[in-house]
């Protein structure tokens, strides 16, 4: 059904969404590759629904700042869906407004026509088309004369040596590394937000009772990071119910596209895409704890940016291997949170 559509000339944009009733391994993949941008599994939760659609018909997702405010939202440049929800989650858990945009060409437009809104930025460095230390000398140049210098912040998931200082020299204020922690962050904003717009700290909220958040398997405690998972569950009570779900979700949802484009690299000897590919999927990783899977993307980021292909190859069963296993162990999660 989903080659016929796409036949049509006038439906060939349409973009399609797979329902099943049944989540079997390697599924998902099959769907994208046959065409559909997304598939979801039933019984259907409105708010997966909600996420999928607003992916794939790349619509921002409800922001945490009004547009009446002024000079003090946080605009967060960052492509990862997952990670991006997580950045707007910590900021709505300490108390300020934030709105986020996917891609440095929206950051670039989104402060030329609304700049006197936003107090600083968190930029994501390593994203397509355009990255965050260009869009961050963009920023410079369009702000020379004019007196303004709004603070920026980079995100990374390298935390190589040197990379504070190639972020500074392009014109940013600060550097965090990824997964993002909630003190560094917190010591970032209170060190460049305007001191008189600072928000008051939430009121702290109640721990859920320990049986709403259960514990992975034991055999799984090394593809999730226990730790990271309670951090989650802390985040979920703080600012949002269903949070684990969400995240979860879209990391499974986005990560096969990101597995097939590593192949797809590693067969075409891409060594850029490759670079590219397993960068996003090591920090999307990093982010929900996936600790293991992401050291191996690490390592094939390193060898994609080296240039030399060759001893990709015999790394993707082991990246295969693994990742068949992290996506076991959150939908074992996912299910006993049902």
């Amino acid at each position: 059904l989903a080659a016929k559509i796409q036949d049509e000339p006038t439906l060939e944009n349409l973009p399609l969404i797979l329902i099943t009733a049944h989540d079997v391994p390697g599924q998902a993949e099959q769907a994208l590759q046959a065409g559909f941008k997304a598939y979801i599994t039933k019984p259907i939760r409105k708010d997966t629904l909600l996420d999928t659609l607003q992916n794939v018909l790349h619509i921002q997702p409800t922001q945490t700042a009004s547009p009446t405010e002024s000079g003090e939202i946080v605009l967060v440049v960052e492509d990862n869906p997952a990670n991006q929800k997580m950045v707007l989650l910590q900021l709505k858990a300490l108390g300020y407004p934030a709105y986020a945009v996917d891609n440095a060409a929206s950051g670039i437009r989104e402060l030329l026509e609304n700049g006197s809104r936003y107090a600083l930025v968190l930029m994501d460095v390593q994203m397509p088309e355009m990255d965050g230390l260009t869009a961050t000398r963009k920023i410079r140049e369009l702000e020379a004369g004019s007196g303004r210098h709004i603070p920026i912040i980079a995100l990374t998931a390298n935390a190589m040596a040197g990379d504070r200082e190639r972020c500074l020299q392009a014109g940013m204020d600060d550097y965090l590394s990824k997964p993002l922690k909630k003190a560094a962050l917190q010591a970032a904003l209170e060190k460049w937000y305007p001191p008189d717009k600072r928000p008051q700290p939430p009121a702290p909220t109640a721990a859920p009772p320990p049986e709403q958040s259960p514990t992975p398997q034991e055999d799984s405690t090394d593809l999730l990071d226990p730790a990271t998972l309670e951090t989650l569950r802390q985040l979920e009570a703080s600012t949002e119910p269903g949070l684990l779900k969400e995240i979860y979700g879209m990391y499974l949802l986005h990560s096969v596209e990101l597995m097939g484009k590593i192949r797809n690299a590693v067969f075409q000897k891409d060594a850029e895409a490759l670079r590219q590919s397993a960068h996003s999927l090591k920090g999307s990783s990093m982010e929900i704890g996936a600790h293991k899977l992401g050291a191996v993307c690490a390592e094939l980021e390193k060898i994609g940016r080296s240039g030399d292909t060759a001893s990709a190859d015999a790394r993707i069963p082991e990246l295969q291997d693994l990742y068949d296993s992290t996506c076991r162990a959150i939908r074992s999660l996912l299910d006993d949170m049902a």
